[in-house]
């Protein structure tokens, strides 16, 4: 069961347009940062906004590297 939805999410996301996947993922890479970033900010406080800033950056990055290939 779980397989079947799997092999059909996958063959749907690759039906679609190369652009609407890209604009996709872009989207969902703005909202991964800037939650990474909220969540960082508000567990350390305004004082240290410039350490959140650089690890929500350097989080993002990485998981921005990872949705490349799609």
């Amino acid at each position: 069961m779980k397989l079947r939805i799997i092999i059909y999410l996958a063959s749907f996301w690759f039906r679609l347009n190369e652009k609407i996947r890209f604009i996709l993922i872009g989207a969902l890479n703005t909202l991964i940062s800037y939650g990474i970033f909220f969540i960082l900010f508000y567990t350390t406080g305004s004082k240290y906004h410039k350490i959140s800033l650089l690890f929500s950056w350097l989080i993002s990055s990485i998981i921005t590297f990872l949705h490349k290939k799609y």
